[in-house]
């Protein structure tokens, strides 16, 4: 019988979680040796106590096997289980699990849970740092990433998200959560993400996204000075300008190694705009500078690509791009690298939009040796991202 009793892994956990259910010794020895009758089990357990958790909405939807929210909880349900979770700590695991799962679906016709359902509602906002419009492709990629990093989180480190959605009109993502466990994760992921060439974006609260303004300025001779100093600087040389509640979202330094271009982020009525273009000057230092709005960032214009290069195993990106333009006459001195692979002599890559437009005419065909490369364009799957949440239910 003691020989009977020991499991280890999945099989220990899953027998504990049958014991916490009730089950007898024996019944519950029996049914963790049949790995397909566990599932069953499982499974009448798990909507049992969603019935009894008196949530109708929650439990018609998890007992609908053909929806992408139905089979996230119930893969997140079976994984706690199986390590012998207790029932309630599961439920809650799955729940949220398949909240994340929809909110980053981008499907049409996805069923989601209803925001009322959430006490707490935070709401963010990922936009670009030119307040242009996200297209539909970089939209997903940016799901897909933060989808992919979130069902990778494990009990407490699991975000909750029941909103990601691409705006209408403005084109900025709008983000909801249900505590500021998940703001601080997405803090971190959002740093951390590796999107296109070029690609400035920031996150911040709604609010604060609806109530204030995006200006650019350069600012010579402050290569050594600090953010908070130069802001410092600009309230105290112009009279009834306050700069505390000023945001900086990006600093660059200018290739003569002196000026400083700021993109900020102003709260509305604080810029002190003068005329119709959406302008206004400032003392700063020994000069006037020049606030003005944004424009679109380079990554706007490019298009991905992907090619293959014959009898260039050897050859390096800038080789390739180089004899490119020497054998078909195009100019790649805008081009950017983003992956190869040399076993295939495949290359993915970004184009100026002048480029995209010359690949097309020649009817994606571009000499490259004495043969010819075939160009194509790359979607969101193309470059990898697959298994992103996107089915129509």
């Amino acid at each position: 019988m003691l020989e009977s009793l020991y499991f280890k892994g999945v099989n220990a956990g899953r027998f504990v979680f049958l014991l916490e259910q009730g089950y007898a010794l024996e019944k519950a020895v029996e049914v963790t040796k049949q790995s397909k009758l566990i599932k069953n089990i499982l499974e009448e357990i798990m909507l049992k106590a969603l019935l009894a958790k008196g949530d109708s909405w929650l439990y018609k939807t998890v007992k609908q096997e053909d929806l992408i929210y139905s089979s996230e909880f119930r893969k997140a349900f079976f994984y706690q289980a199986d390590w012998g979770v207790s029932i309630e700590d599961a439920l809650e695991f799955a729940e949220r699990r398949a909240d994340n799962a929809v909110a980053f679906a981008t499907g049409d016709e996805v069923i989601r849970p209803d925001l009322s359902r959430f006490l707490v509602n935070i709401r963010l906002v990922i936009c670009k740092a030119n307040r242009a419009a996200f297209n539909e492709e970089q939209f997903k990629m940016i799901a897909f990433k933060l989808w992919r990093k979130a069902r990778k989180g494990e009990d407490s480190a699991l975000p909750h998200f029941v909103e990601c959605t691409l705006v209408p009109g403005s084109g900025h993502i709008q983000l909801i959560c249900t505590d500021l466990e998940s703001v601080d994760w997405l803090s971190q992921t959002f740093s951390r993400m590796e999107l296109w060439p070029d690609a400035a974006i920031c996150l911040m609260r709604e609010k604060k996204f609806l109530e204030s303004e995006f200006f650019a300025v350069s600012l010579p001779d402050s290569a050594n000075d600090e953010s908070t100093s130069i802001l410092e600087n600009l309230k105290t040389q112009n009279d009834g300008t306050d700069t505390s509640k000023w945001t900086v979202l990006t600093r660059h330094l200018q290739p003569d190694n002196k000026t400083v271009s700021l993109l900020l982020l102003i709260p509305l009525g604080q810029a002190q705009k003068s005329n119709e273009d959406a302008t206004f000057e400032l003392n700063y230092k020994t000069n006037r500078v020049k606030f003005s709005t944004p424009e679109d960032g380079p990554e706007d214009n490019q298009v991905a690509f992907h090619a293959t290069f014959p009898e260039s195993h050897r050859m390096s990106m800038e080789e390739i791009f180089e004899r490119l333009k020497r054998d078909s006459g195009i100019d790649t001195s805008r081009w950017k690298f983003k992956f190869m692979n040399r076993r295939e002599c495949l290359l993915n890559f970004y184009v100026d939009a002048k480029s995209a437009e010359l690949i097309k005419q020649a009817n994606y065909e571009l000499r490259f040796k004495s043969k010819k490369a075939k160009f194509i364009p790359a979607t969101w799957k193309d470059r990898g991202y697959k298994g992103q949440p996107n089915a129509t239910k």
